[in-house]
């Protein structure tokens, strides 16, 4: 996985329990990082300037400060626990969301205090997240419902970020 913040890419290393972090002008590793154990999601939140890492083997998430004018640039500044094993990571306003597979549910981050400010339930083995930019909407597919016997059809569920509540969920087969 991959986040972006100006000529700068974060990449998650899940075997090696790092990000590493890549210079676009010069194409070449400028840090490591290391954060929790098995890390997949990564995504940037622009109101704090940070990178948060969904750490799956350690159901934590890694908090990257990505200010390069702060005296903590490119260092894991908090570790936050959440649902078990935690997936992708959503940026929405001053809130991350994770995804929390095999806890079927979604921890909603508030980036100011970096505390779960909110467990959203009712997921069927959560994935994928991705905020839209303009409605205030986070869709959620659940590999669950079309997994192993779960159900025979696909869904995507949809949060509103407003309530962080399940508003709605679409068959997607």
């Amino acid at each position: 996985q991959l986040a972006t913040v100006g000529t700068l890419v974060y990449v998650a290393n899940q075997g090696s329990d790092s990000v590493k972090v890549i210079n676009t002008a010069t194409n070449a590793v400028t840090a490591t990082i290391t954060v929790g154990d098995q890390p997949y999601g990564i995504a940037y939140n622009s109101s704090s300037e940070e990178i948060y890492v969904a750490n799956i083997g350690g159901n934590t998430v890694s908090v990257i400060d990505a200010n390069s004018a702060s005296g903590t640039f490119n260092t894991v500044t908090n570790t936050i626990s959440v649902g078990v094993e935690p997936y992708y990571v959503a940026s929405s306003g001053t809130k991350m969301y994770v995804t929390n597979s095999v806890s079927g549910t979604v921890s909603v981050i508030n980036t100011a205090t970096h505390t779960v400010s909110a467990t959203i339930p009712g997921f069927n083995y959560p994935r994928g997240i991705k905020a839209h930019a303009s409605n205030g909407k986070l869709y959620v597919a659940n590999y669950g419902s079309n997994y192993a016997g779960l159900g025979a059809a696909g869904t995507v569920s949809v949060i509103t970020a407003s309530s962080d509540t399940i508003t709605a969920t679409i068959l997607v087969g």
